[in-house]
């Protein structure tokens, strides 16, 4: 009989119950005639598991949520005042088929009332003619103000002139180019109508609502303005090329309107040199003496801004140990690297605008998220973007055209 030790009670649910003891058996060694002792127990069973008393504990308090500070925009603060689009100007597109194929394009311009317009004839059997778009084929371009741009008495008539004196096959250039002026728009329309008989493909576009920040033709050459005005011609260059560049174009020259003479064969040494960006030097006449007319075009280094210089306070870049293209002493060679080109002359293989080698519209050296940098905007930033992909630009020391003393 089991004794009361052995059995729970039930009024203690937690505690453990003790299996009873099963009797010991003696055995006698038959070899020795010793008796030994064994034991046969029942296989034990797992305890019951006691259940666990709670254990107060100390409740950690939440920390105090810590304000944020708002994420802002650096950018949105500083961006200059943009017009919108005209709403009541549609885009439209009209193509008339006779002799030539032309079109004409109206859009929307950023808070002008007027349209902006878009002009282009193209002689169909030119292109279709095997060769002239597969072989060396270029895209001259020129964008200007009005008809004070062509300086001194010249005209759009001067213009075609001079790229008719080029000693390369017509056949080959296309024109494209880009006025602020209605007049002007007008005029060179006549005269392409006259002249694409010799060409391919030649275009005229309207725009005039790249100014900003009260940039007039009056205050165009202050030092302050300067951003202003190359930040508006860049917009200008990089629009006509996007409207005018085509797959098969392999060249682009780049003309200003007021460059009055430019020797027969520098278009076909630029395009035959495989160079990828090149400026020959400009010269004009001031107060009767010949001087360097496009000093955008240098090598070496420039001034730097100082680092505590405030955003209110002006700097004008400019150089430090730079040597201007008529400055560089080795002419032995006919190219030279350059660090900067001007855009009186410019040739740039249509390649590497394609890989968006443009014409920056902010001074890109020295730019931050919050603030503009100080130097290499417009022709002068072109070098320095193209470097990036493995492009150079060079000058050509023993080429000269001339610009107008005006």
């Amino acid at each position: 009989m089991l004794s009361d030790a052995h059995i729970a009670d039930p009024s203690q649910p937690n505690m453990l119950v003790t299996p009873p003891r099963e009797p010991e058996h003696t055995t006698q060694d038959s070899f020795t005639g010793t008796t030994q002792e064994s034991s046969t127990e029942a296989p034990q069973e797992p305890p019951t598991e006691v259940e666990s008393q709670p254990v107060d504990t100390l409740e950690e308090e939440p920390e105090p949520d810590t304000p944020e500070e708002p994420v802002t925009s650096v950018l949105h603060p500083i961006t200059p005042e943009q017009e919108p689009l005209n709403p009541d100007v549609s885009f439209r597109i009209k193509s008339f088929k006779a002799q030539f194929d032309e079109f004409e394009e109206s859009f929307p311009q950023y808070g002008k009332v007027e349209p902006g317009r878009l002009y282009r004839i193209e002689n169909a059997p030119v292109l279709a003619q095997l060769g002239n778009r597969e072989s060396n084929s270029v895209l001259i371009i020129c964008v200007f103000n009005d008809a004070n741009s062509w300086g001194g008495n010249r005209t759009v008539t001067d213009f075609f002139h001079r790229i008719g004196s080029f000693d390369y096959p017509k056949e080959k250039i296309s024109i494209s180019m880009l006025t602020s002026s209605l007049d002007e728009f007008a005029k060179v329309r006549t005269h392409l109508k006259n002249y694409i008989q010799q060409y391919p493909r030649l275009s005229v576009i309207f725009r005039n609502d790249f100014v900003q920040n009260g940039l007039t033709r009056e205050n165009r050459h202050d030092g302050a303005r300067q951003a202003d005005r190359r930040r508006m011609i860049a917009r200008y260059r990089n629009y006509v090329l996007m409207s005018s560049l085509e797959t098969w174009h392999q060249h682009v020259l780049w003309v200003d309107a007021d460059v009055e003479i430019i020797p027969a064969h520098l278009l076909p040494k630029m395009a035959h040199s495989g160079l990828d960006i090149l400026t020959p030097t400009c010269f004009t006449k001031y107060n009767g003496r010949w001087i360097n007319y496009d000093q955008n075009g240098w090598v070496g280094q420039r001034v730097v801004r100082p680092a505590e210089e405030s955003e209110e306070e002006y700097f004008r870049p400019g150089p430090l140990n730079v040597k201007l293209l008529n400055e560089v002493e080795d002419k032995s060679k006919p190219f030279t690297p350059m660090d900067s080109v001007g855009g009186t002359m410019l040739y740039v293989r249509a390649e590497v605008h394609r890989q968006g080698v443009m014409f920056p519209m902010h001074y890109v050296i020295g730019s931050e998220w919050g603030r503009e940098g100080y130097d290499g905007i417009e022709t002068e930033g072109l070098c320095y973007t193209a470097h990036f992909l493995g492009f150079k630009c060079w000058g050509m020391v023993n080429e000269t055209i001339q610009h107008t003393a005006d």
